[in-house]
Formats: structure tokens, sequence, C-alpha cells
């Protein structure tokens, strides 16, 4: 097996890109004449990345690669689409012991918006989701509920199969993907109150929690007031949107959901618990000092696990996570038992940002909600529990 180490992979297209690693599937065919092919088993890292569980995590990823590649092309069975594919690489990553930083933002991209991210994939690059990391996101929890729900030989079998894509998954695990997607949604809506098509209880890292210094707050809901104006969603194929729909009003509703004719839509109701009280939070910047001011509402009896802000710009991305006692620092004057102040030393340099809180209860439940900030325009609320 050939490593090449090069610099060259922080500099692709202008400098706009930069990749840890890459196996390109072309070098493992000795039939293809260079530079299509290298025509031999190989791998290229970064030579930028520094010795630790980050470079680990990528080592691993991109060795699954070369020997998922190598496997289908001895057995000449097609090349894997690139969703399953990429969701098999990451799962790897956690099994060698490496770390979360190839993985927490692009969970953390498709938690914020799960409606502008497809599961399923065949082709990345055709789709125009090259480097969509909210896509890798989703791959990857699809995944790893799957291994936790039918056993750690489910990936094995996947790279084995001679299917690809949902057939092969339909195939290592017996279950229809209408079947195994709904439940997946579920896990991801609660992980705590799912259901699931096996014995087995499958588990999702924890998505209510702080991961590597991305906040987590569950996948992002729309509240929904079930006597005001109907709601209009645009859905890509396998996406999912998350909705709380709520009435002040006494009584039955029937609610009517329409669709264009043959779209296959899937829709899963869960009803959620009468003490449910959604958080409220508000975020703008702060009078030009370069810090923002972010209150929490209703948050009365619930302790503050954590505020998370965050921006992607494509490949731009920070976070910053403020959680436990630290959050004291920074806490206002006038904050009282039901809304609380604080001023967090968070500049957006011109980004938007997303703004997360995760509350807790005395008997453990949790609650978040989101805001957006545009520096020139006002914030938007949102919550959920």
């Amino acid at each position: 097996l050939t490593v090449l180490l090069t610099p060259w992979l922080s500099r692709l297209r202008g400098g706009q890109t930069s990749l840890g690693g890459f196996v390109r599937a072309s070098d493992f065919r000795v039939d293809v004449e260079r530079p299509l092919s290298n025509q031999g088993d190989m791998l290229y890292v970064n030579s930028c990345l520094q010795p630790g569980r980050l470079l680990l995590a990528i080592l691993a990823h991109e060795y699954t690669h070369a020997v998922a590649v190598s496997h289908r092309q001895s057995s000449s069975i097609d090349s894997e689409e690139d969703w399953l594919n990429e969701a098999v690489a990451h799962l790897s990553e956690a099994e060698c012991g490496g770390s979360w930083n190839n993985l927490d933002y692009r969970i953390s991209r498709f938690l914020n918006a799960p409606e502008r991210c497809p599961l399923v994939v065949r082709s990345y690059h055709a789709a125009g989701r090259w480097r969509d990391h909210g896509c890798r996101g989703a791959t990857y929890l699809f995944l790893r509920w799957c291994a936790d729900s039918f056993g750690d030989g489910l990936v094995s079998r996947l790279v084995r199969g001679p299917d690809t894509g949902v057939h092969n998954v339909e195939q290592a695990t017996s279950v229809a993907f209408d079947e195994l997607f709904r439940h997946w949604t579920l896990a991801v809506a609660n992980p705590a109150r799912h259901t699931r098509p096996c014995e087995n209880i499958p588990g999702l890292p924890n998505l209510y929690n702080e991961l590597s210094g991305w906040g987590l707050a569950g996948p992002r809901t729309r509240n929904w007031s079930v006597d005001g104006p109907d709601q209009t969603i645009t859905l890509p194929g396998t996406t999912s949107a998350f909705i709380e729909a709520c009435s002040r009003l006494p009584g039955h509703r029937r609610l009517l959901i329409v669709a264009p004719l043959g779209t296959r839509l899937q829709v899963t109701v869960c009803r959620l618990p009468h003490s449910a009280r959604p958080i409220r939070i508000d975020a703008r910047p702060h009078d030009g000092s370069g810090c923002l001011r972010v209150t929490v509402d209703n948050c009365r009896g619930r302790s503050i696990r954590f505020i998370a802000c965050e921006f992607h710009q494509g490949e731009r991305r920070r976070s910053w996570c403020f959680s436990g006692d630290a959050l004291h620092d920074y806490e206002r004057p006038g904050s009282t038992a039901a809304a609380r102040s604080f001023l967090l030393p968070v500049t957006s340099d011109g980004n938007v940002l997303t703004v997360k809180c995760v509350v807790v209860d005395a008997a453990q439940r949790t609650a978040s909600a989101w805001c957006d900030v545009d520096p020139g325009k006002p914030s938007v609320m949102a919550s959920r529990e």
C-alpha cells in the first residue's frame, strides 16, 4: 500500500478547499492508463496534519476506503454509492480510537438543517454535494444506528455485499429501507424514546450534549400552531423535517397533508409529553463590542447545560460552546429564574451565526432552542422540547 504525503491537499481549488486525505478508486485499476490511474493500491494524506487523534481518524477513514475499493474491484462488484461508502469509512474512525474531530461539525451541520441534507446520494459530485458536511453527518448517524441495531457484522456484510446503496442495506439488514429510515428518524428525534425494527437496543451519540467543542441540540424543528396558517415544506428525497404541532384551543384536529403524486412521502406522528415547556432563545450583537448578547427565556427550574454558537461557510467553520459553571462568568445583572442573559465573547466576522441552547430539568429531561443571528438582520427565534 502506497501512502502519498503531500501539502497540496491544503491548496485544492485555488486554496478554497483543504482535505485531510482521500482515496481514488481508479488508482486500484491496472487497466486504466496514467494519469487517470496510478495502477496500485494507494491513499493520499495531507502532510500538514499533526500527529494525534485527528490524524488517526483520517488514516482509519482512508484505509477503510482502500480496503472496500480493493475488495469490490478484486471481486468484480460494482463500486459502492458515495453515501454508503462514506458512512462505512466514518464508522471505522471511532472503532480505531480516533477523535470526533472529523465528524463533530458534520453531525452538527446535519442537525442544524436536516431538511437540507439528503441521506441517500449516489454521487456527491454529480449531485453538486461534494464536501456537503451535513450529508456526511446524516449518513454517519444512519449507519451508526444500523450497526448498533443489527450487530458488528453489518459493516462486513455491506462491504462484501453483491449489491450497492439502498439494496445493499436492505440485504444486509433484511429490513425494508422505508422502515429503517422511519425508525432512524425517530431515534434522531428523541434518542431516549424511539422505536426499532429489531430486538437489539440501538444507540446514537448524545445529540443533546457537547461533542468536541460543538454543541448538539438535537434536530432543529419547526413550531407550527395548527390553528394558524398552513405550512409548506420543500424536502429533497430522503431528507426529514421535524415539526412540532400544537394548539392553544381544546378539542380534536384533523390534519390534511398534501404532496405531489408519486412523492412517496413518509409521515410519522409522535405524542410529546403534556409537561413539555419549550424554552426561547434570543441572540444579537451587543453594541459593537464584538460580543453576543444571549437571553434564554422560560428556563425556570431548569439548568442550562450549554449555549453554543457556530457558523459554517464552505470550508470555513467555527464553534464556541459555553457550558456548566463557565456560563456564570458571562451572566448579566438582571437575570431571573425565568430568563437569564449572557454576554458571550463571540464574533461573527460577518457570517450568519447559529445559536443553540440545551436545558435540563430535575428529571433529566432536555429542552433545546435555536436562533439565527445575521449581522444585518433581526434574530429569528425557535424552540423545541
